[in-house]
């Protein structure tokens, strides 16, 4: 029996012995039912190198639009992409989905779906995509989605507008629409020099990330709210309402912050971790969101056995 979550591809990537005979997906099932398990051989990793995803590698790679499945794909990989670093290092897709299967995070909303490349490889089971252009599932802007949603969110994904003024009004809607201990995901936080930082969008630019910064460190001020970034892809902003351990005391408004500003501080205001560092943050979180867990459900209890001990009132 092959455990619910195995994946042939991470078996073989942390295990290189066993894929010098075979770089397929039958062989990798096979070898972990005959001996793997046994042996008690890993197949399951949550770091971005030993995560292999095919149309993600093929979305993002032209090159290879020529390689027609996983096998195909994953073969290539190993033999060739991996040294010349296709996928060796984070990005939001393999963020996103990483908080997927950490969590079990079952539905998914993402704000900004161009040309659908990170929507149509999330792993999510029910999936909301909004964009006023292209690709998701509504099209509309995202002020106009929030303003009649009813539905909440394990995990959002922020990819839209890049103005901070639309940012914020993401992210404030986003929070109202997260499900209890979900996550919310934002793009572009970390522009490297200052002409990828203007609002509008200069025409000669090709890479752009706006003034995304300004909101999200708007909200890292919030106490009740714990943020980091990734620093990768960009900057991949990541919030959980949780206690803020690291609070931002700003001396003025987000707002009126210059990209020079932006650049003395960046690593401090954007709260700036590696993937790994990333993850012993989460693991720290789930601590405290375990802890608060437990304290509500006990309140629940003791506040249940004061209705229950009160005196009932005298109807007669």
């Amino acid at each position: 029996m092959l455990p619910p979550d195995f994946s042939w591809t991470t078996y073989l990537l942390l295990n290189p012995d066993v894929a010098q005979t075979s770089l397929t997906k039958s062989f990798a099932e096979s070898h972990y039912r005959k001996y793997g398990s046994r042996e008690k051989r890993k197949y399951k990793s949550y770091h971005p190198s030993m995560i292999f995803d095919w149309k993600f590698y093929i979305f993002h790679t032209p090159e290879l639009k020529w390689l027609k499945n996983e096998e195909q794909a994953f073969r290539h990989y190993f033999l060739t992409g991996r040294k010349k670093t296709y996928l060796n290092n984070a990005n939001r897709i393999i963020l996103i989905n990483y908080l997927i299967d950490r969590y079990r995070f079952k539905s998914y909303l993402e704000i900004g779906c161009e040309k659908d490349l990170c929507f149509n490889v999330v792993r999510a089971e029910h999936k909301v995509g909004v964009d006023p252009i292209e690709g998701g599932t509504h099209r509309m802007t995202s002020d106009e989605f929030f303003s009649t949603n009813t539905e909440t969110f394990d995990i959002i994904f922020i990819d839209g507008l890049h103005w901070s003024e639309q940012v914020f009004r993401d992210i404030t809607n986003s929070l109202k629409s997260l499900n209890q201990g979900g996550i919310i995901v934002v793009h572009d936080c970390n522009p490297p020099e200052e002409i990828y930082n203007l609002y509008p969008r200069p025409l000669e630019q090709k890479e752009w990330n706006g003034d995304v910064w300004k909101a999200f460190i708007s909200f890292r001020q919030d106490p009740d709210l714990d943020m980091v970034t990734g620093n990768f892809d960009w900057g991949c902003g990541v919030i959980r309402v949780l206690p803020n351990t690291d609070q931002l005391v700003l001396e003025k408004s987000p707002f009126q912050l210059t990209y020079d500003d932006f650049e003395r501080n960046r690593k401090t205001w954007l709260r700036l971790l590696t993937f790994d560092q990333l993850v012993s943050w989460l693991d720290k979180g789930d601590s405290v969101l375990k802890k608060l867990t437990s304290y509500q459900q006990d309140q629940d209890i003791l506040d249940e056995k004061e209705i229950t001990n009160s005196p009932k009132p005298d109807l007669k």
